[in-house]
């Protein structure tokens, strides 16, 4: 019978090993054994097999085309009934100890080898020193670059000291500069606000003491003829046109009011800039003063009007007379007050040549800190100097360590192919150094039996060099490609071994626990027959008169531990089957039973 791999814990380790359930196991077989020959010789003795020809039984054929002749008489076996247990299936394997870590060991310089502290077979730690080059060539550059470094060091210091002193004052230079020439451009802003403002005022007094000249001149005009009716009618039109203007000078004073408060509310929210403000003041001073000049022509009009209607007097026209002097008066000193205007022009030149004085030494300040700047670039380049320097040394530093090759791992020489006095390459082969810290088992599974397998089940393991060593572990890894002629897969078990050398290339063997099932249909393992890859069983089927015959019952079997086979189709519970009996059994064969011991 050919069924999945399973054996218990501790078979395959020596006769001295045996687990106490394999001893009860071979007894139980034993008492199978008992029965069965009592059996025969009870048969043996009431009753005489015959022969194929005399007892006329038919033949049956086997599942493997194998005709067989049915016993005339009743075949004694042992029964046994299909249950519900827990199955744990265990998984034997062997294979060879390995290690990822065969690291070869070989040098990142170029150098002659001045000793060699290792030899084949020798254990080192990590970190041992095992193959040192020669050195002099890389300890005289890493002398040579300490000394550039002092050197870079007391030029940086010198150079600091100065470029920090120069520096310091063509920056005070320059921000004084700097404050001079917000000065004079602040003097210059308000000259040139001012002369807005004088020139506004200037004008608007020429224009109003012009109206009043003419306004004047038009009275005395009217006071000396008014004879004529045509005069009295553009007296009319006059007044008219006068409160006209007057009416549009007044709203425009209004609305010039309106944006002045609204603009001064805006500078005091810091929304607009004085210069809004300015100019909103400006025109409306302009139309106020328009405005009286409408109210002085209003006048005018209204007084043109009485005198043409009442007629010219002496006094008016001497009034008249005297009222144009006046203004004409006023309009030489408006006149006289353009010279204001001149000294506002002045203040603006002179503002601005101070502008420009403070620019021209803003400019000096700034050349003066281009060329301090010089001094910190001196400053710059022997920093840079000091840090390539200690790059310098750093870089021999390392390589004078890689002067000597040390273990990178802990592990065993398994080769060595230097020796003293010998040159070597960044291409050249060293050492080879097996690491024994990360030993695994790699075995060989049946591809069957590779799918029960998971990464994360226990194991137990013996090295047949550790002899009597019984070391626990774990599959880790279950390499996914057949071997492509034993179509076995290979699975990889680590072995925790505290305190033990596990060598690379040594022989072990592995029980792996696959997994349990609990309460599954089960049968005897040595029930379970197999044939053409077929598992089947003999069932034992009850006749009409009272007798048992043997029935071919084809199963699929599942686990399989130490005794029993889970039965995933083709049985019930309760169902008996022959679990040991004579090889005649063929189909229809009469059975007599008895129940077999406890195992």
């Amino acid at each position: 019978m050919k069924l999945p791999r399973a054996l218990t814990l501790g078979a395959g380790f020596g006769a001295g090993h045996w687990p106490v359930w394999v001893m009860k196991r071979f007894a139980a077989f034993a008492g199978i054994i008992g029965v069965l020959i009592a059996a025969f010789v009870v048969l043996g003795n009431s009753k005489r097999v015959e022969g194929p020809a005399q007892s006329g039984g038919s033949v049956v054929g086997s599942a493997g085309g194998e005709a067989k002749k049915r016993p005339s008489q009743a075949v004694p076996v042992v029964a046994v009934s299909v249950v519900r247990r827990d199955i744990r299936q265990i998984l034997e394997a062997s294979g060879s100890l390995r290690t990822d870590n065969d690291i070869e060991i070989g040098s990142r310089i170029e150098g002659r080898v001045r000793e060699v502290r290792v030899k084949e077979g020798d254990r080192v730690r990590r970190g041992f020193a095992m193959v040192f080059l020669d050195d002099r060539e890389a300890r005289a550059q890493l002398a040579r670059s300490r000394a550039a470094r002092a050197s870079a060091q007391a030029r940086l210091s010198l150079a600091g000291n100065q470029g920090s002193f120069k520096d310091q004052t063509a920056k005070a230079e320059l921000e004084r500069a700097r404050a001079a020439l917000s000065t004079a451009r602040s003097r210059l802003q308000q000259a040139e606000t001012n002369i807005k403002l004088v020139d506004t005022q200037t004008r608007i007094a020429v224009e109003t003491a012009q109206s009043g000249v003419r306004v004047a001149t038009e009275r005395l005009s009217i006071a000396r003829d008014l004879t004529r009716k045509q005069e009295l009618r553009q007296a009319q039109i006059s007044v008219e046109q006068s409160q006209t203007r007057l009416l549009q000078a007044q709203v425009e004073t209004s609305n010039a009011r309106q944006v002045l408060e609204r603009r001064r509310q805006l500078f005091r929210q810091d929304a607009v800039a004085r210069e809004e403000v300015d100019d909103a003041d400006r025109r409306f001073q302009s139309m106020q003063a328009q405005e009286r000049v409408a109210e002085s022509e209003v006048s005018a009009a209204k007084e043109k009007l009485e005198l043409a209607r009442e007629g010219s007097r002496p006094e008016e026209v001497r009034i008249a007379e005297g009222q144009l002097a006046a203004a004409q008066r006023n309009l030489v000193m408006a006149q006289s007050d353009e010279q204001k205007r001149d000294v506002a022009r002045d203040d603006v030149a002179a503002a601005r040549n101070a502008v420009a004085q403070a620019e021209a030494v803003v400019r000096t300040a700034e050349v003066g800190l281009v060329q301090d700047k010089i001094t910190l670039d001196e400053v710059s380049a022997a920093r840079s100097a000091l840090i390539q320097a200690e790059a310098d040394v750093q870089f021999y530093q390392a390589q004078l360590a890689d002067y000597i090759i040390r273990a990178p791992v802990d592990g065993v020489v398994s080769s060595r192919a230097v020796g003293p006095g010998e040159m070597v390459t960044r291409s050249s082969r060293l050492l080879n150094l097996v690491a024994l810290n990360e030993t695994f088992l790699e075995v060989q599974v049946p591809e069957l039996d590779a799918g029960s397998l998971r990464p994360g089940q226990k194991a137990e393991v013996a090295i047949d060099s550790l002899a009597g060593k019984k070391l626990s572990g774990s599959v880790t890894e279950i390499i996914p490609v057949a071997d492509r002629t034993s179509r076995s897969f290979r699975a990889r078990i680590a072995v925790r071994a505290p305190g033990l050398t596990l060598p690379p290339g040594g022989f072990g063997r592995a029980l792996v626990d696959v997994g349990l099932r609990r309460s599954v249909l089960a049968v005897r393992k040595d029930a379970v027959l197999t044939e053409s890859g077929d598992n089947y069983v003999w069932l034992i089927a009850s006749e009409e008169g009272g007798g048992q015959v043997a029935r071919r019952q084809l199963i699929r079997v599942g686990l399989v531990d130490d005794q029993y086979a889970e039965v995933l189709s083709g049985l019930s519970a309760g169902s008996e089957v022959v679990a040991a009996g004579s090889p005649t059994i063929v189909e229809g064969t009469a059975l007599t039973t008895a129940a077999a011991p406890s195992p």
